[in-house]
């Protein structure tokens, strides 16, 4: 019984430290951040699991990011400029942090995405995660 409690206080944790990430992000970053992790629990959801290539990498649908891309916007269609955009503002993703208390006193930075690739022959979205940022904060 204590190990779920301590798993779901980790959850937990891990929750609020991706509201504190996306409050520094611009409302583009968060609309391709929201968009990475709705593709990924929806091909959780429909069988088409994604894959983990490694710690850090992932690959994801292109057509099921569009899908995401797409939900809540007025637009019907994603022009390649736009998926060019989309890719750039990823990649600037970053997370300033400070930790102050008797053990630890530091500030720092780190980016969340270190690439992003879309690949039109095999209809994929490759992405690889800095190394400060677990795959499994993405895995729900």
């Amino acid at each position: 019984m204590k190990k779920k409690y301590n798993l779901d206080l980790y959850k937990h944790n891990d929750f609020v430290k991706m509201i504190q990430i996306k409050k520094q992000m611009t409302l583009q970053q968060q609309r391709i951040f929201d968009t990475i992790l709705a593709t990924v629990q929806e091909m959780k959801k429909s069988g088409d699991i994604l894959d983990v290539v490694s710690e850090g990498d992932l690959v994801l649908n292109l057509t099921a990011f569009k899908e995401q891309m797409l939900k809540g916007s007025n637009i019907k269609k994603i022009n390649r400029s736009e998926l060019e955009d989309a890719l750039e503002s990823m990649v600037d993703i970053k997370f300033k942090y400070s930790v102050k208390n008797r053990e630890q006193d530091e500030i720092g930075a780190f980016v969340i995405f270190q690439s992003a690739v879309i690949d039109f022959n095999t209809n994929e979205v490759r992405v690889t995660f800095g190394k400060n940022f677990r795959t499994d904060n993405l895995l729900p």
